[in-house]
């Protein structure tokens, strides 16, 4: 709860009247929820009319609708879903969202979705004609899964004989690997990890694909 607290009131300065920021861009991805304020209840610290103290947010594909806790519906777009942390489940994505107040201003949101396991957070600015507000809210979300990925992403192998281990996280179990060629060899084929061996001269990629059909790969650089 401390931490909540600090995180919120670095968040939450406050409201500054007659200024303006850049709109942020967005794409794809979910992070459905009902977020709420974590600074003394509120959401918005200091918009016009009525307080907002929180934001139901539903999306399907790249569009967003939400409303608050006057009822006010906003519609916006989610940016692309970009992992962090080398974790499917720790992921984050721009949004706008656009509406208004009670008092009848009109309302641009921009700001960042930041997903961790089953918890996001909600943070950026609610932009009115004359002021420009912070935001920062909390919400339950079902965890994020952009797809699977393997690390390393790029290795170089020199000589006949030279081994890499790959691993493969997020996506969904079970894996499966296959080679682009016969320069190289696989001690298995399925499982969360594998070791590559270098057989002769020539590049070589390895694919990992997940019982869900998405797939990454690691570029093999052999001279």
């Amino acid at each position: 709860m401390l931490l909540l607290g600090l995180l919120a009131v670095s968040w939450l300065p406050g409201c500054e009247v007659g200024s303006s920021n850049d709109t942020l861009t967005g794409a794809n991805g979910n992070y459905s929820g009902s977020y709420v304020g974590a600074e003394n209840g509120l959401l918005v610290a200091g918009n016009s009319g009525a307080a907002v103290s929180s934001l139901t947010l539903s999306q399907s594909g790249n569009q967003l609708q939400a409303v608050d806790n006057n009822g006010i519906l906003f519609k916006g777009t989610l940016g692309d879903i970009l992992p962090s942390s080398g974790s499917s489940s720790n992921a984050s994505a721009t949004f706008t969202l656009n509406g208004a107040t009670t008092a009848g201003a009109t309302v641009s949101i921009n700001g960042k979705l930041k997903g961790s396991g089953a918890t996001a957070t909600m943070t950026g600015f609610w932009l009115e004609p004359d002021r420009n507000c912070s935001i920062y809210g909390v919400a339950g979300i079902t965890p994020i899964n952009v797809g699977v990925s393997v690390t390393p992403v790029q290795k170089t192998l020199s000589v006949n004989g030279n081994t890499q281990i790959f691993t493969a996280s997020g996506g969904t179990a079970s894996y499966t690997w296959t080679l682009l060629n016969s320069n190289g060899t696989l001690d298995v084929t399925t499982g969360a990890t594998v070791t590559y061996t270098r057989t002769v001269t020539g590049d070589n990629s390895l694919t990992v694909t997940d019982s869900a059909g998405k797939s990454a790969t690691a570029i093999i650089n052999q001279p």
